[in-house]
């Protein structure tokens, strides 16, 4: 929780692969396990993310020059922070909350223990990145010096993770 270090597990794989679709079971089972989690997605599309706030007062504070705007209500707060904001940036503010762990989704150069989806013989360039741990695919019998998890088997990688890496 808060003050100590949060596990942090990556996602990782080419557009349209099944991360976010990853991501969510994660969630779901960690929330079935009482475990509270952060996730820290990538835009890696190019431009600026789109900010939910079209024509609310916090697009008009951003608009007016606000480095950070907080919504907050209904049990829930929304940051906005203007600025470069890295992946180490937001894994410390991360820091100040009581998260179990974080998923990453995407990042593939940063260096935390990560699984890779791989669909395509091309992807496999993917088992160069540093610390892969696991690799989920439509073809796990071809992957034997590592752990590998067919895609439609989110629960034994789920599984996994928590035995080895989370918990």
């Amino acid at each position: 929780m808060v003050g100590r270090e949060q596990k942090i597990f990556q996602i990782v794989g080419y557009q349209n692969s099944g991360k976010t679709t990853w991501i969510e079971y994660l969630l779901e089972y960690a929330s079935f396990h009482g475990k509270t989690v952060g996730v820290v997605k990538h835009h890696g599309h190019g431009g600026r993310p789109v900010i939910g706030d079209k024509g609310k007062d916090t697009e008009r504070y951003r608009k007016k020059g606000a480095y950070a705007v907080t919504v907050e209500g209904g049990n829930t707060a929304v940051v906005t922070i203007n600025g470069y904001y890295g992946l180490e940036d937001i894994l410390k503010l991360y820091q100040s909350l009581p998260l179990d762990f974080i998923l990453i989704e995407g990042y593939k150069k940063a260096s935390f223990p990560k699984a890779v989806m791989i669909h395509r013989e091309e992807d496999k360039n993917l088992l160069k990145l540093e610390n892969v741990q696991a690799v989920i695919t439509p073809f796990p019998h071809q992957f034997k010096q590592i752990p590998a998890f067919h895609v439609e088997d989110k629960k034994s990688m789920a599984e996994w993770l928590w035995n080895y890496f989370l918990f």
